[in-house]
């Protein structure tokens, strides 16, 4: 009779894999994926192989903000922007919005327009304020000289030296500028004379003295050359300087009694333009705004300019009142001389009737006589462009009444005088104004905007007045032109907006399969449509983007990613998808991404300022880390471009970096009443030259204890302790390039 075998088996469990999967944090996580990881890349799925080397693009290290358009780098840096290499203009500090509406760049906040064709810049909004010296408005047009009248004038011809008058000196003014509210401004300013050694120079700035319609120098001459006048401004408010261009003449030595031949000749020119041209501040059908005006009724807004030349810009005729004077009615006076003496210059007598207390002014309706109050104060408008001139008296509501007046002897029992006053001294401003958007993007050839002010403005065109609105807003601009926004004819170039009533701010905008998505954080306003007369919006209530993370939102083939406030979402048009669960509970407030092919990179950053830089495989939906650089993304020359915190810019697929990487995988746990003791393990990867490859094993959450090393290619077995575990952890580090294949673990199991 044969006994059975009582002796005890090893009862063996053999792990093993050739397919890794990616991050995984949550409880009950998949057998092969990772706790964690570093420098990791999907490329070589489903093995486990380290990113691709980072190389310092193009020798950039302070940059603030970079972009690409056309095969052209736009760097910002040093408060400067760089375009194709070459410093362009000034930026404010901090992060930027570029968008390309048709062939021009848009850089926001800044309002910068690009052109991309000829690299050269403007600002989305403009503002001129004129200088007051030869401005002129007539009722459909604005003069505003880029310079004075006269150029290069010779001031003064002569100047004469006698025994009392032995020093001439000149006022000399750096980075000076004016403003119609504060006048002149300067840095500093000192007196420069006229002497043998020609203290004044040629390039020296001035400010001129205005005497009429006389422009001229200001000179203070002394009796002593060598005696600097006091310290005193000679400044006029006209907004003019003067440029030192010539200093020429003979004998300029000063000698008693002598008068000598000197010649100081200038350049004159506008503070207020700077020398610029009206052709590069506005452009033909541009919607403006004019301030300024002392007559209320010609301050108008929304006006649309019709012909735009170097110094005049054009209105639809009749957009302004063409007064060149005002006055204002003084005490009415009834069976009496008036108060006004007969010597003035201009004497204007008018109709007047007086029943009781009333004072009543004789006025023109339709060739009929009609009588309306009039009170001291009153202003009365003058025009006398014409041959004849015209008078209004206005009300309060600016409702104007033609008078009916008498240029005739004082011999009349009622009556009353109004003297001329002097002409406007003009100091318009013109302004182009885009809104102050929070967020934009480009969509048909249009820059959209959304706005979160709570006061917003728009146009009631039937109406023809301003409209406040105490609500956010979707915007849009006229098409091709990305800084008009204020042209509501309705026509289908036009510009839109929309005012939306539910709660909370914009967070982000986009555009994705020809709509306009507008999200906040907990809802989507989407825009349909093709132009403004059949533009639509449709409100959902999904999760939308976190606010601080516009720059997440990317799209790519119909996919689009953004961070919510629950983590990482994929929206293709219906309900989004949370893309990040596999990460666990982590949270962010802020960070950027791109699409890499069918790989999305995100960079974000956590309420503690900490980063992660994650890799999104949506081919096989894995996740995996890098680093923690924190950066933004931007495609260039058909590579990734990111750009750190540091300010320093990286090309992600290139360099001769040698990467240093690791990858934990999620435990191994023996079945409840068991423990496993280690028996074997075993490593298959392909390592380059100079790369190498360790393995460590962590037992029931102990120090990490080296398995072994590894270098070359093929199947290597590594050392595990027997040492008994109810937790095994396994973590592969490595530097260079490499390509684990496979893994196998070999356990003995013992009941307890």
């Amino acid at each position: 009779m044969r006994l059975p075998n009582t002796m005890k088996r090893e009862n063996r469990r053999v792990r093993e894999t050739a397919v890794f999967g990616g991050l995984d944090r949550r409880e009950g996580a998949g057998a092969w994926t990772l706790t964690g990881c570093e420098n990791l890349s999907p490329e070589r799925f489903p093995c486990l192989s380290p990113r691709a080397p980072r190389q310092l693009f193009g020798g950039v290290t302070d940059a603030d903000d970079v972009c690409s358009r056309n095969g052209k780098l736009v760097l910002c840096r040093g408060g400067k922007l760089y375009y194709d290499g070459s410093a362009l203009c000034d930026v404010l500090p901090g992060k930027k919005q570029f968008v390309t509406v048709n062939s021009k760049l848009v850089v926001w906040p800044d309002k910068l327009l690009i052109d991309e064709i000829t690299g050269s810049v403007r600002k989305m909004d403009a503002a001129v304020t004129s200088a007051g010296v030869d401005t002129e408005m007539t009722d459909h047009t604005i003069t505003i000289p880029v310079h004075p009248r006269i150029e290069g004038q010779a001031l003064p011809t002569t100047l004469t030296a006698n025994a009392s008058r032995t020093g001439f000196w000149f006022r000399v003014y750096t980075d000076l500028a004016w403003d119609a509210e504060n006048g002149y401004t300067w840095d500093s300013a000192e007196w420069r004379e006229i002497a043998d050694g020609d203290q004044l120079k040629v390039g020296d700035v001035l400010i001129p003295a205005v005497n009429g319609s006389t422009i001229q120098a200001q000179v203070h001459a002394t009796a002593d050359y060598q005696t600097e006048p006091g310290d005193e401004d000679m400044r006029t408010a006209n907004g003019i300087y003067l440029i030192v261009s010539q200093i020429s003449g003979n004998g300029i030595t000063y000698n008693s009694g002598r008068t000598f031949d000197l010649t100081v000749s200038f350049t004159m020119h506008s503070c207020s333009l700077d020398g610029r041209a009206l052709t590069s501040c506005f452009r033909k059908g541009d919607a403006v705004t004019v301030s300024g005006h002392p007559v209320s009724r010609n301050n108008r807004e929304n006006l649309f300019l019709t012909d735009v030349t170097e110094d005049t810009l054009s209105f639809a005729e009749g957009s302004f009142l063409p007064c060149t004077a005002y006055a204002e009615l003084g005490s009415i006076h009834a069976g009496k001389e008036p108060a006004v003496a007969k010597t003035a210059a201009t004497v204007y007598q008018f109709d007047w009737l007086h029943t009781d207390n009333e004072h009543l002014i004789r006025t023109k309706a339709g060739g009929a006589s009609l009588y309306v109050k009039a009170r001291a104060g009153q202003k009365i408008l003058v025009d006398e462009s014409g041959a004849t001139p015209v008078l209004w008296l206005m009300e309060e509501d600016e409702t104007l009444h033609e008078l009916v007046y008498y240029a005739v002897s004082y011999d009349r029992t009622y009556h009353t005088l109004l003297p001329r006053q002097s002409a406007y001294p003009l100091r318009l401003t013109v302004t182009r104004s885009v809104p102050q958007l929070d967020y934009v993007c480009e969509k048909d050839n249009r820059l959209w905007g959304v706005v979160n002010h709570q006061s917003n403005r728009m146009w009631d065109r039937d109406a023809e007045k301003w409209v406040s609105y105490e609500s956010r807003m979707i915007v849009a601009s006229s098409l091709g032109m990305p800084d008009d926004f204020y042209d509501y004819s309705g026509a289908y170039s036009g510009a839109y907006a929309v005012a939306v009533a539910s709660e909370g701010n914009f967070t982000g905008i986009c555009a994705m399969d020809g709509d306009v998505l507008c999200w906040k954080e907990d809802r989507l306003h989407k825009v349909l449509g093709s132009y403004p007369a059949n533009y639509q919006t449709a409100e959902f209530r999904i999760p939308g983007v976190l606010a601080g993370a516009h720059r997440t939102l990317a799209a790519e083939a119909g996919t689009l990613v953004y961070l919510g406030r629950d983590g990482i979402y994929a929206f293709d048009g219906g309900t989004p998808r949370l893309l990040s669960e596999p990460l666990g509970d982590l949270k962010w407030a802020s960070g950027a991404a791109a699409w890499d092919g069918d790989r999305a990179v995100f960079s974000l950053t956590d309420g503690a300022g900490a980063g992660s830089l994650l890799v999104y495989d949506a081919a096989h939906g894995l996740w995996l880390r890098e680093d923690g650089a924190k950066a933004v993304f931007c495609r260039h020359a058909g590579a990734l471009l990111m750009l750190t915190d540091d300010g320093k810019l990286f090309r992600r697929d290139a360099g001769t970096e040698k990467v240093s990487w690791q990858a934990t995988l999620t435990p191994f746990r023996a079945a409840f009443g068991e423990r496993e003791r280690g028996a074997g393990l075993k490593l298959r990867a392909e390592l380059k030259p100079g790369s190498e490859l360790a393995a460590y094993c962590r037992r029931d959450g102990g120090g990490w204890e080296l398995a072994g090393r590894m270098t070359g290619t093929g199947t290597k077995a590594l050392r595990i302790s027997p040492e008994p575990f109810e937790q095994l952890e396994l973590r592969l580090a490595g530097t260079g390039e490499c390509t684990v294949r496979g893994l196998s673990l070999v356990t003995r199991v013992e009941r307890t």
